[in-house]
C-alpha cells in the first residue's frame, strides 16, 4: 500500500489525532515536571502549559500527575538500544510528552518548540511539518542534512517510533535482528532471510527538480520493513511515499 501525497502539504502517516473526550480525566499537574535534556526551563514550562490546555487524547490509561517531556528518541535494547533522531532546522526543539501508563500503548504526543517558547502541540507530521521546511534555509543543507530530515519526519510519523526502528543500510542490518523472529531452520526464517535483499542503502540523489531520498526502516511496533520516498522540490515542497516491504516479527504490547 502507498501513501501520496501532494506536492503542497504532507500527507498523513500517523497514528491517530488527539481527540477531545466528552468527559475528560483529571488534567495532569504541569508543576514539577521531570527535566528533558537539552530543553530549557522556559521551553518545558511553555510545553507543560500547551499540554494543560489540550484534551487529553482517549486512551485506557490512567495519565500520569506529571506529564513527562523528554527529546525525541527511537530506543530498544532487540535493536541494539539507541538510533539518534537528529533535527537540523535550527531554533527547534521535538520532544516525546508521556500521558499516561497502563496495560495499553503509553499515551503519547509530539510537540515542537521554539528557542523562545513557542509550542506546537499535538504535533502532527501530516499538517505541521510542511510550514517548518517551507520557513528553512535549505541552501546549506548538505546529504546528510537531507536524511536526517526524513528520518525526523519517519520518527515524527508514528508515536510508536519512541518504542524502537531502525533505519537499515544493509541486507545484514536485518538479518541481524532476532526479537519476535521465526526460528532457525524453518520455511519461515528462510523467507525472513531473503526479505532482507530488499534493504538497499539509504539514498540522496539530486535532480533539476530538487533532491530526492529514499531509504528502508523497520518498527518494532508491528514488524514492519517500509521503503520511503522523499521528494524536497525546488519550489520548498515536500512530496512523499512509502511502501510496505515485508512483515515479521511484530512485537507490540500487552
Amino acid at each position: 500500500m502507498r501513501a501520496f501525497l501532494a506536492t503542497t502539504v504532507i500527507a498523513g502517516l500517523m497514528t491517530g489525532m488527539a481527540m477531545a473526550q466528552s468527559s475528560a480525566p483529571s488534567r495532569p499537574s504541569t508543576a514539577s515536571a521531570p527535566a528533558a535534556k537539552g530543553l530549557t526551563d522556559k521551553q518545558i514550562q511553555a510545553v507543560l502549559e500547551a499540554v494543560a490546555k489540550a484534551p487529553l487524547p482517549p486512551s485506557r490509561n490512567k495519565p500520569l500527575d506529571k506529564p513527562q517531556v523528554t527529546p525525541i528518541a527511537s530506543n530498544n535494547v532487540h535493536l541494539g538500544g539507541s538510533l539518534a533522531i537528529e533535527n537540523p532546522l535550527p531554533g527547534l526543539q521535538f520532544v516525546c510528552v508521556l500521558l499516561g501508563h497502563g496495560m495499553a500503548a503509553p499515551t503519547r504526543e509530539y510537540a515542537c518548540v521554539t528557542d523562545d517558547g513557542k509550542v506546537t502541540y499535538p504535533f502532527a507530521a501530516d499538517k505541521d511539518f510542511a510550514p517548518l521546511l517551507a520557513a528553512a534555509d535549505w541552501a546549506p543543507w548538505k546529504d546528510d542534512d537531507y536524511l536526517k530530515i526524513a528520518m525526523l519526519y519517519v520518527h515524527l510519523g508514528s508515536k510508536a517510533g519512541e518504542d524502537g526502528w531502525t533505519l537499515l543500510r544493509k541486507p545484514e542490518d536485518f538479518r541481524h535482528i532476532k526479537f519476535n523472529m521465526p526460528k532457525e531452520g524453518t520455511p519461515q526464517a528462510e523467507k525472513r532471510m531473503q526479505d532482507a535483499d530488499k534493504v538497499k542503502a539509504p539514498e540522496v540523489i539530486h535532480t533539476k527538480a530538487g533532491t530526492m531520498v529514499r531509504l528502508v526502516e523497520w518498527h518494532i511496533i508491528g514488524g514492519v520493513m517500509r521503503s520511503w520516498t522523499f521528494e524536497f522540490k525546488n519550489d520548498k515542497t515536500l512530496a512523499v511515499t512509502h511502501e510496505d516491504l515485508c512483515r515479521w516479527g511484530g512485537g507490540g504490547y500487552d
